[in-house]
C-alpha cells in the first residue's frame, strides 16, 4: 500500500534482522516490506548516529521522533531531553487540572528550570503527544462463528 506508515514494531525488527546480519531481500520476505523501505531506515538508522543496541533500546516515542514521517535531525542530547521533559508530564498533567494553570505557565516553569529546553510549540507537541498514548486502549476485531 502507498504511503502506508510503518509502525515502530515493524522498525525495530527492520534494525533487528539487519544487526543480525539479514539481507534486505530476505527481511523484504520476512517481514513482507517493500525493499525500498528497508533501505530507506537502515539508511536513517545508519545517519542517526546511533547503534542498533541503543535504537532497540529507545521507546516506541523516541523512535517515532527519529524515523517519524517529519524526520528531523535527531541527536542524543535531543532524544535524552525529550525523554527527561516526558518523565515530568504526570506531574504536569495534574497542575493542569488545578484553576489558574495553563500549558504557557508550565512551559515557562520548565525553561526556568532547563533554559536549554524546548520552545513552547515543540513542548506543547510532545505533550499532546504524551497524552495521546496514556489513552491507549486496544480494539478486538471479531468474526462470527
Amino acid at each position: 500500500m502507498a504511503n502506508h506508515r510503518t509502525d515502530m514494531v515493524t522498525i525495530k525488527q527492520i534494525i533487528r534482522l539487519y544487526k543480525s546480519g539479514k539481507s534486505q531481500r530476505s527481511i523484504e520476505r520476512q517481514l513482507h516490506i517493500c525493499r525500498s523501505t528497508i533501505k530507506k531506515y537502515i539508511q536513517a538508522f545508519q545517519e542517526s548516529g546511533f547503534s542498533p543496541e541503543e535504537l532497540l533500546s529507545l521507546s516506541e516515542s523516541d523512535l517515532e521522533d527519529l524515523f517519524g514521517r517529519a524526520r528531523k535531525s535527531i541527536t542524543r542530547k535531543s532524544v535524552a531531553n525529550i525523554s527527561e521533559l516526558e518523565k515530568l508530564f504526570p506531574d504536569m498533567e495534574k497542575e493542569l487540572r488545578k484553576v489558574g494553570v495553563s500549558k504557557k505557565l508550565l512551559w515557562q516553569e520548565y525553561k526556568n528550570k532547563y533554559p536549554e529546553g524546548l520552545g513552547y510549540s515543540q513542548f506543547c507537541y510532545h505533550f499532546q503527544q504524551w497524552q495521546e498514548r496514556q489513552d491507549v486502549s486496544m480494539h478486538i476485531d471479531r468474526t462470527a462463528l
